[in-house]
Parts: C-alpha cells; sequence; structure tokens
C-alpha cells in the first residue's frame, strides 16, 4: 500500500454477513494490526494497484546501477548487462509509440 490511510482518506461503509467480523478481528489481532488495516491488506492481495512502467524502469536502473558498481562483475558481464538495459529501455520506449 502507499502511504498511510488516514481519517482523510475514501470511505466506504459495508454490511458484512455474519461471523465475518469475527474472522476479520481474529485474523488482525493474528497479524498485529488494526481491523481497518487487515481489510486494507486483504483488499490490496486481491486489487493490486496499478503497475507504473516509470517506477519499474526506475527500480531496474538502481538494481543494475547496484550490480554494475560491484568490483565483483567482471567487465564482460557488465557490457552484456549495459546492452540488455538499453535494449529493455529501447522496446519500451518503441511500445509507447
Amino acid at each position: 500500500m502507499s502511504g498511510k490511510a488516514g481519517r482523510g482518506a475514501d470511505q466506504f461503509m459495508v454490511r458484512l454477513p455474519e461471523g465475518m467480523r469475527d474472522r476479520i478481528k481474529a485474523a488482525a489481532e493474528a497479524n498485529n494490526r488494526s481491523m481497518n488495516a487487515e481489510i486494507v491488506a486483504t483488499l490490496e492481495e486481491k486489487y493490486p494497484r496499478p503497475v507504473l512502467i516509470e517506477e519499474e524502469i526506475a527500480k531496474a536502473d538502481a538494481l543494475l546501477a547496484k550490480i554494475l558498481a560491484d568490483p565483483n562483475t567482471s567487465d564482460e558481464n557488465k557490457r552484456l548487462l549495459a546492452l540488455l538495459a538499453e535494449e529493455t529501455k529501447r522496446l519500451i520506449r518503441r511500445r509507447r509509440t
């Protein structure tokens, strides 16, 4: 979940079938969180936030930089990784158009 929901967050009233509140409460206690946090976590699993390609590219770039900076990474592997990164970016740019 991105950020904490607060009092200003969207609210949605829902009627629960008999016994469900108790099951949610038990799960929340087992996971050391509030019932609201338990419900939100369950909904996040079922309805994940759409993946933003820009965020994934940034993660990949960070990982690539870490690998390239590692003194144990061979020059050949660095060369191949750089080629792979450029080709991936080229394909992404081409797909956007």
